[in-house]
């Protein structure tokens, strides 16, 4: 399992970063224009990947609609794109994969904890149930530039928390 952290240099200013770089918490009030979240609303893990396998885990239980996964940062470019995500979402009650541009409804147990895990090598992604020690999905894609975790909310019109959990250790 990897360390991962939030970049406080990368959070937007409507959203509550805490002190251990592990969580960020979304107010509605302080951001009453936004009704819905976007890429404008991501916060990337401080963590970059190019090569080896990670895996690390987020809690998800504290929020009704919230995007979770791995951004792909061009290597010209410094900042995040909408086109280069893939994750698991809750947005409006339903659970979904996000490939770039592409939202798939899937069925699944309730998520309150999800595992991520990345194989540069191999270009393979997986998000796992932790609660329920299950496989949600795996796919692979090309990555050509850094990898980084991210968190997004999907609600801006509900408060909401999504926490980076500690792995624990496995015998």
């Amino acid at each position: 399992a990897v360390d991962v952290n939030l970049d406080p240099e990368n959070v937007p200013s409507f959203l509550k970063l805490s002190d251990d770089n592990k969580s960020v918490c979304l107010r509605p009030d302080d951001a009453p224009s936004i009704q819905i979240c976007d890429e404008t609303t991501i916060v990337l893990g401080s963590n970059t990947f190019m090569s080896g396998k990670h895996y690390w885990e987020m809690d998800v239980s504290g929020s009704e609609g919230w995007r979770v996964g791995i951004h792909e940062i061009p290597a010209n470019d410094a900042e995040p794109s909408e086109k280069k995500c893939w994750g698991i979402a809750l947005q409006n009650g339903e659970y979904k994969i996000v490939k770039s541009d592409t939202r798939t409804s899937i069925e699944c147990p309730k998520l309150n904890k999800v595992g991520v895990f990345l194989d540069c090598k191999d270009g393979t992604y997986s998000f796992f149930s932790v609660e329920n020690k299950c496989k949600l999905f795996t796919a692979t894609a090309t990555f050509t530039g850094r990898i980084k975790p991210f968190i997004n909310f999907t609600n801006c019109t509900e408060e909401g928390v999504i926490r980076i959990s500690p792995v624990p250790e496995r015998e």
